[in-house]
């Protein structure tokens, strides 16, 4: 099983959390953003940030896998080596590795493993970097499952690009309840060096860093999604 380190967000994606500015960003045509609608579930999540994750998480997820692994008799799925992350990301894993902790995770929620904090929630990235995938810290603060912000928040999303990368952004207009929670979140985060995790259907689409209050309401989100990706999702949540 492959585990290691993976050093993901540098300078740039600090940036990819913004107000939205219509003049620099061009919507799609309707021909590439026509996709048929399907509800999916967006959640907008803290992460832990990189010291909480190096001095309790990393400690805690091991010990936890001890436990699993004398309960099943089988190797301690963080065996190979689990790492405080960056960007929220705990460890990347190849398939094998993500499999070996899935059933890790089945273990521990039926357990309610007490080894492992109460507002820890394991979230793997939408699609794996290099042959590894993103295993991601979720704070769950509320202990209920319910994130801070959901899709039923969001007034209008559309697909944008880039207009230099041409890269798919995606921009959304949040109702005036939900601008306001969203400023709260986004200055603690800034604050704090928490991300934001993106959540669509249990999986991590985007993790971005806000790097101060976003006070508009209107932001725009990019991340490793294809424009497919990203047209679902914006399907999904109009």
């Amino acid at each position: 099983m492959k585990i290691r380190n993976l050093l993901l967000f540098g300078a740039s994606m600090m940036l990819c959390l913004s107000c939205y500015n219509k003049r620099s960003s061009e919507p799609c045509s309707s021909s590439e953003s026509a996709v048929t609608a399907q509800n999916v579930n967006l959640q907008f999540w803290m992460t832990y940030t990189n010291e909480e994750i190096y001095e309790y998480i990393t400690p805690a997820l091991y010990n936890a896998g001890n436990m699993f692994a004398e309960e099943k008799d089988v190797e301690n799925p963080f065996e190979g080596g689990l790492f405080g992350g960056y960007g929220g990301v705990l460890l990347g894993a190849d398939s094998n590795g993500k499999a070996a902790i899935d059933e890790f995770i089945a273990w521990s929620d039926k357990m309610e493993c007490d080894a492992l904090p109460k507002e820890l929630r394991l979230c793997w990235g939408v699609a794996p970097k290099n042959g590894m995938y993103e295993l991601y810290a979720i704070k769950d603060e509320s202990n209920n499952a319910k994130a801070p912000l959901e899709g039923d928040i969001i007034e209008k999303a559309e697909v944008v690009k880039h207009p230099n990368s041409n890269a798919p952004l995606i921009s959304v207009k949040m109702n005036d309840c939900a601008a306001a929670t969203w400023a709260d979140m986004t200055e603690r985060c800034a604050n704090e060096s928490r991300h934001i995790a993106i959540v669509v259907d249990g999986l991590v689409y985007s993790a971005p860093l806000p790097i101060e209050r976003i006070t508009c309401g209107e932001s725009v989100i990019s991340g490793d999604f294809t424009m497919e990706q990203a047209r679902k999702l914006v399907a999904g949540v109009k």
